[in-house]
């Protein structure tokens, strides 16, 4: 029995074998409302995959799914091929048809396994994904993300600094309309239609890069403004006098406020991103002199020693080179650090 929908003969499916095709059989449609949500689902998916879906353009796909939809509604019925000639049971004839169809359905809600879907980059960094479903998977974002796709990878370029998403997402607009339930007093009759999109998505933040402070005081609470006087953060030194930013928003001039409102410059730049800041100890005003003693860290030598700076001199910047994400304290690695300090304008 081949049901079609007499305003343009596409093909329908009746949820029970004893549906009489009498005429003006689809008067009305409902939305689903008359069976279980999961039993729905499970039909409009077969209808979906079955007849006219990629290559199951032969008549005999539209009798498969036919016959499933019925498995699926009355599951205590005995239900199968039957050859009217021998009448026998030829069903595993269709084997293989109803595994690629079942197989179809159960891969349908396949996602993504990322490792995670929060991601924070150097904006001279990319990021490397890899699934074995992501060639199955499209992708949109914005303009400010480049990506490369090669099979079941894809490389991601940020491009500008900012938090974006990245959406990998399946269509499923093999038809035009949406499924739709027909109902005939106790007959219910559908008409295949496309399905909801399956996404999964990823945020990332492409920032500057960190600063490190170590301090002479611990429990000290140091407050990060931007060029423009805006706080980013407030930072809080350890037990150690070892602080930790978060991720900077830019490059561009920055400056590091004490409770005493003093003031530590620092510029990120594309080649210096991470920094670690030295803060020496020179509180005492009364007794400040104009030779205030500085530390600095002699790579070659491997030494400290003090240095004649004028009192508009107040810290000490250090760079540090990018050790596998690893910033460690001066004392301890001398060896990579490159001696720099700044001069500081005077407060006025």
């Amino acid at each position: 029995m081949f049901l079609t929908r007499n305003s343009d003969q596409k093909w329908v499916y009746s949820f029970n074998p004893l549906t009489s095709t009498v005429k003006k059989l689809f008067h009305g449609y409902e939305e689903n409302n008359l069976i279980p949500e999961n039993l729905w689902n499970k039909i409009t998916l077969l209808a979906y995959y079955g007849y006219n879906y990629d290559n199951h353009t032969d008549l005999s796909w539209y009798f498969i799914t036919q016959f499933l939809i019925w498995k699926e509604v009355n599951p205590n019925w005995d239900i199968y091929f039957m050859d009217q000639r021998l009448r026998e049971d030829i069903t595993s004839k269709y084997e293989a048809e109803i595994q690629e169809l079942y197989n179809l359905i159960s891969n349908h809600n396949t996602p993504l396994m990322l490792d995670k879907y929060n991601y924070q980059v150097l904006i001279n960094e990319s990021i490397h994904l890899t699934d074995p479903n992501l060639s199955k998977f499209n992708i949109k974002s914005s303009d400010n993300i480049e990506y490369n796709i090669q099979e079941n990878s894809v490389t991601i370029n940020p491009i500008d600094f900012g938090l974006y998403e990245i959406e990998f997402y399946k269509n499923f607009d093999y038809y035009q309309d949406n499924p739709i339930l027909y109902v005939n007093n106790q007959d219910l009759i559908m008409a295949v239609g496309k399905l909801p999109n399956i996404s999964t998505k990823i945020n990332i933040n492409i920032h500057a890069g960190k600063i490190y402070v170590q301090s002479p005081y611990i429990h000290y609470i140091y407050q990060i403004y931007d060029q423009e006087n805006n706080l980013i953060e407030e930072i809080i030194t350890d037990e150690n006098g070892f602080a930790e930013s978060n991720y900077l928003p830019n490059y561009g001039n920055y400056y590091l406020l004490n409770p005493n409102h003093e003031q530590y410059q620092f510029t990120i730049t594309e080649d210096n991103l991470n920094q670690l800041i030295i803060i020496n100890n020179n509180e005492d005003k009364k007794q400040q002199e104009e030779i205030i003693p500085v530390e600095i860290v002699n790579s070659k030598q491997n030494e400290i020693k003090e240095e004649n700076i004028k009192n508009d001199i107040e810290y000490l910047e250090i760079k540090v080179p990018i050790t596998e994400k690893n910033i460690f304290k001066p004392y301890k690695y001398q060896e990579y650090l490159i001696p720099k300090y700044y001069e500081k304008k005077k407060k006025r």
